[in-house]
C-alpha cells in the first residue's frame, strides 16, 4: 500500500473512534439524567408522604382551612404551615425537573398545584399572602429581578383562567 492510503486510513480510523465516543457520551449523558429524575422522583415519594403524615395529624384543620372558613389563631399557623410545606414541595419539585430539563413533567407539576389552589380557597389565600410577603422581601434585597417570579405569574395567570372557566360553568 502506499503511504498516502495508511494515511486515509489511519485519519478514517481516527474519526471513527471519535464518533464512537461522541455516541457513547450522549448515551452516559442519557443514562445521568434518567439517574437524575429517578432520584428527583423518589425524593419527591419522600417529601409527599412526610407531608401527607403531616396532613393526618390535623385532618380538622386541613379540611377547614381549605374550606377558606375562619380559623382560630392556633388551627391558622397550623393551617399555614401545612400551606407552606405542600407549596414549597411543589416548587421543589418543579424546579428539579425545570433544571433537568424535563418541561413536561415541570408543566404537569405547575398545572397540578394551580388546580389544588383553585379547588381549595384557603390555601390559595395563604399561598397568595405569603407570595406578595415575598415578593417585597425580594424586590427590596434583589432590584435586579427574581428568577423565579415567571413560576409564580404561571400559576396566578392560570388560575384566573380557571376562575374565569368557572364562572362561564356557573353563568350557563
Amino acid at each position: 500500500m502506499k503511504k498516502a492510503n495508511w494515511k486515509d486510513i489511519t485519519e478514517l480510523v481516527g474519526l471513527a473512534a471519535i464518533i464512537a465516543s461522541l455516541i457513547f457520551l450522549s448515551f452516559e449523558i442519557r443514562q445521568a439524567k434518567n439517574v437524575a429524575i429517578s432520584g428527583a422522583d423518589m425524593a419527591h415519594s419522600q417529601v409527599v408522604i412526610a407531608r401527607l403524615s403531616l396532613i393526618n395529624e390535623h385532618p380538622e384543620i386541613w379540611a377547614k382551612g381549605n374550606t377558606g372558613a375562619k380559623l382560630n389563631e392556633a388551627d391558622t399557623v397550623v393551617f399555614e404551615n401545612l400551606v407552606r410545606a405542600k407549596m414549597t414541595q411543589a416548587f421543589n419539585d418543579w424546579h428539579s425537573y425545570d433544571l433537568l430539563g424535563d418541561d413536561e413533567t415541570s408543566e404537569v407539576i405547575m398545572n397540578d398545584i394551580t388546580g389544588f389552589l383553585f379547588r381549595n380557597p384557603g390555601a390559595r389565600r395563604v399561598w397568595w399572602e405569603w407570595e406578595v410577603t415575598l415578593d417585597k422581601y425580594r424586590e427590596l434585597l434583589n432590584p435586579e429581578g427574581n428568577r423565579f417570579s415567571g413560576y409564580v405569574e404561571s400559576i396566578k395567570s392560570d388560575l384566573e383562567k380557571l376562575d374565569k372557566w368557572a364562572s362561564e360553568e356557573k353563568s350557563e
